[in-house]
């Protein structure tokens, strides 16, 4: 009995430190038959919603506005904020200059799939942005990499 109240307290630190590993695990990069770059991500859409909020943030984008019954951001691609970003920008995008599509609006979506999984999708706001596949899939693996 001393044992199960001993070890209570550190179960939910560890089923939280869990879940944040399984996203990261759950997450796939994928390419749908037309040729667009798109995230699978095994989470609700709460959870998945949230988390891509937090995910965008910390991938230098602005959120403009959001519709969460729509399950959509609208964004602003700021571009990478400091020496370390753009040491690794310069080697995706390989430019010494301001990154690309620094200052571009995008939508980004969720979309359910099921119970327990959504589809996250980047796309131009509007006909001005051409965005390639490369390019999308740059973004997405930089939104990737920051969702827990």
């Amino acid at each position: 009995a001393q044992y199960i109240a001993n070890s209570a307290g550190t179960a939910p630190v560890s089923m939280v430190a869990n879940q944040e590993i399984d996203a990261a695990g759950k997450i796939t990069l994928k390419e749908s038959s037309r040729g667009e770059a798109y995230l699978a991500l095994e989470l609700p859409f709460d959870r998945a919603w949230a988390s891509l909020g937090r995910a965008l943030t910390k991938s230098t984008f602005e959120i403009v506005d959001r519709d969460r019954s729509t399950g959509v951001y609208y964004t602003r691609f700021l571009g990478p904020d400091s020496q370390e970003e753009d040491g690794w920008f310069d080697w995706l995008w390989d430019s010494e200059e301001e990154h690309p599509h620094a200052g571009d609006t995008f939508i980004v979506s969720v979309e359910t799939v099921s119970a327990t999984a959504v589809t996250i999708h980047l796309r131009p706001q509007g006909p001005e942005v051409a965005l390639d596949l490369r390019d999308q899939q740059a973004l997405l693996s930089l939104i990737r990499g920051n969702i827990n």
